[in-house]
């Protein structure tokens, strides 16, 4: 999935995990969502969500599609 291995890149590229670009949604992935969900103070669930995604690519300054 694309979306997924853009998350992923951005995730490693700001130092969520050391998460290789795959596009499946894994183990690792969801450490690192919750990681970067306790960092910005969201509700922490290591789910995909739009409010997830929204604050993603606000803080990578990219749009994640």
């Amino acid at each position: 999935d694309k979306r997924v291995r853009a998350i992923q890149s951005a995730l490693a590229e700001f130092g969520y995990g050391q998460i290789r670009p795959t596009g499946v949604y894994d183990q690792d992935t969801r450490a690192a969502i919750e990681k970067f969900e306790r960092d910005r103070r969201m509700p922490i669930d290591g789910r995909i969500t739009d409010r997830f995604v929204r604050e993603l690519a606000a803080m990578t300054g990219r749009p994640l599609e």
